[in-house]
């Protein structure tokens, strides 16, 4: 019992002896701050919460990529062409001055299609299974975006090659 006590009393006085009081610490009254949100636009159309995740993660990169801090940036030039490449694809992005992406092109390989795509090739084409797939992107600030799945598909010696949109709506 007296090493109970004792043991209550030294952590007591410990816990004590290092809280902090308010006069160690300072106020300090920091400039207004603005938060941008860059490429919004870009990152609202483009990135579909159904693509496969390496898809979003290289345009989730693009869209934080900020050019008007690059080495290479010059007011002098109106526009960047930036690539950005993982071991799925690669996308080719154009910004402007203010490092807005103006446009994109987007191409990846044997990436997982949405359940959707998946569910409407299985459909129509009962007892085919997909060998491989290229998802395509083209972006444009002005408001024109196309999502392609180009899809090829095998049944024994038999070659199909099909094209959905990101919902499963064949083109």
């Amino acid at each position: 019992m007296r090493k109970l006590v004792m043991g209550l009393l030294l952590i007591g006085m410990t816990a004590q002896s290092f809280s902090q009081s308010s006069e160690n610490f300072k106020t300090i009254e920091l400039d207004e701050v603005n938060i941008i949100a860059l490429n919004s636009t870009y990152v609202n159309r483009v990135i579909d919460k159904n693509s496969a995740a390496p898809v979003q993660h290289l345009e989730r990169k693009a869209a934080a990529f900020d050019i008007t801090v690059s080495d290479l940036f010059s007011e002098e030039f109106d526009t960047y062409e930036v690539n950005f490449e993982n071991q799925f694809g690669r996308i080719t992005a154009t910004y402007d001055v203010d490092g807005e992406i103006m446009r994109s092109y987007e191409k990846f390989k044997d990436v997982k299609v949405p359940s959707a795509v998946s569910k409407s090739i299985a459909s129509k084409f009962p007892g085919w299974h997909t060998s491989n797939t290229t998802y395509l992107v083209n972006y444009k600030h002005d408001g024109n975006l196309s999502r392609v799945y180009k899809v090829s598909l095998e049944k024994g010696k038999e070659r199909l090659n099909i094209k959905t949109d990101e919902k499963g709506n064949f083109l």
